[in-house]
Order: C-alpha cells, then sequence, then structure tokens
C-alpha cells in the first residue's frame, strides 16, 4: 500500500539525511534521489490523507497537523516510521493493530519490524517486506 512504499523510501535515505539535525538539511531534496522521492510522495500522500478526514478548504492549522502526523527526514528509526503509518492507517480505518511497528525476532535468529498492517514483517534495514 502507499503507506508501506512511504516506510521502504524512508528507509533509502541515506543516515547522514535524516535524523533530528540531519533531516533539516533542506537541499538534500534538491541534490539526492531518494530524499526527493520520499519528500514528494511524502507531500502527495498528505494531501490524499487529509482528504480522507477533511472536506473543504484546510486551514494552515489542519495543514500543520497533518504533516506533523507524517513520517519525515527528522525520525530517528524506522520504528518511529512504521509507528507513525500504522497509526495513520489505524485512523484511517477506525482500528489500528496491536502489534504494528514492533521489532521481533524470528525463529531463525533475525530481526523484523511488524509493518502497518500488523502482519507483514518487514526488514529493519531496509523497509523492505522479509521473504
Amino acid at each position: 500500500n502507499k503507506l508501506n512504499a512511504l516506510v521502504q523510501n524512508w528507509a533509502k535515505i541515506p543516515e547522514s539525511s535524516r535524523g533530528y539535525v540531519e533531516g533539516l538539511k533542506f537541499w538534500e531534496s534538491k541534490t539526492n534521489p531518494d530524499v526527493a522521492t520520499f519528500e514528494s510522495q511524502k507531500t502527495l500522500l498528505t494531501r490524499e490523507i487529509a482528504r480522507l478526514f477533511d472536506v473543504g478548504v484546510l486551514s494552515d492549522q489542519d495543514v500543520k497537523s497533518y504533516k506533523d502526523a507524517m513520517p519525515s527526514r527528522q525520525d530517528s528509526s524506522l520504528d518511529v516510521v512504521i509507528s507513525k503509518t500504522a497509526g495513520i492507517a489505524g485512523a484511517a480505518a477506525g482500528t489500528r493493530p496491536e502489534n504494528a511497528g514492533k521489532r521481533i525476532r524470528l525463529g531463525d535468529g533475525r530481526e523484523a519490524i511488524v509493518g502497518t498492517d500488523g502482519e507483514t514483517l518487514l526488514d529493519p534495514m531496509t523497509g523492505k517486506p522479509l521473504e
């Protein structure tokens, strides 16, 4: 789904371009294709999500609240990004999967993060579904 794609694009951003301070580098979206992809997708998806919940003209305060709910380059980890997208999905569906965003250890010793849907297992480094 679109939220999972956003998570995967966040994971593609180099660590030097994300985090509390590094995420503030506004020029990165002009010089790094992975950052540009994430930022473009986030902007358009924020608008789509806002339209799910509000009709008519959005105030600046409405726009800010939707932007704040979305993952950003200032988020410190994939866990936080997945938790945010799970919260958005839960708000849209009326319920949030209980285990979304949690880290688990698989029987083979690998670590995984439970995805937005509460079922898909994601690679903690790439955000891509595990096979």
